[in-house]
Formats: C-alpha cells, structure tokens, sequence
C-alpha cells in the first residue's frame, strides 16, 4: 500500500513538472521582449539590485552589486535596453 501511495506522489509530481515545462515553451512570455517589438515588465526577471547603466556609443551596460546565486558584482550589455545579457563578474567565482 506504502509503494503504490508513493508511486501516486512520483506520478503527480512529474505531471506537475511537465505542464510547467510546456507553459515556458509558448511564443509569448509573461515578461521580457515579447518578440513582436514590443515588451513588458520586468524587463529582466532576476534580483539585480543596486543597478547602474552607462551608454557607450550604442551599448549599455549595466552593473549590479550582486545577483542571487552569482560570484557578485554582474555585468550586462545590451543594445536595446530590453534583451541583456551576462558578460562576466568582478569575481569569476564565490
């Protein structure tokens, strides 16, 4: 009776992962560039505190103090202000 009930849980539980997995795959997303030039918020759907952007030429850069689950002190770059991406970090690891 245990393993059958544990069985259930395991089954529930992997059903439950895969409708998330599916929900993520749709062309437009709750957040972010929404791929048809437009966009909503948050732009960037992380913890970037204490943030400062500077322009050079046509990219921005953005620095944070830290990030949740990084070596701290990130670095981003973008050309539209709305897609960014992680070039590096003051310290290349915790």
């Amino acid at each position: 009776m245990k393993e059958n009930l544990i069985l259930w849980n395991l089954f529930a539980v992997l059903l439950a992962g895969s409708a998330g997995v599916s929900a993520m795959t749709e062309p437009m997303r709750p957040w972010g560039d929404q791929g048809d030039g437009t966009y909503k918020n948050p732009v960037l759907y992380a913890d970037y505190p204490d943030v400062d952007v500077e322009q050079v030429g046509g990219i921005y850069y953005m620095i944070s103090s830290k990030q949740h689950m990084s070596p701290g002190i990130v670095f981003l770059e973008s050309r539209d202000m709305v897609n960014w991406t992680t070039t590096g970090h003051v310290w290349p690891r915790l």
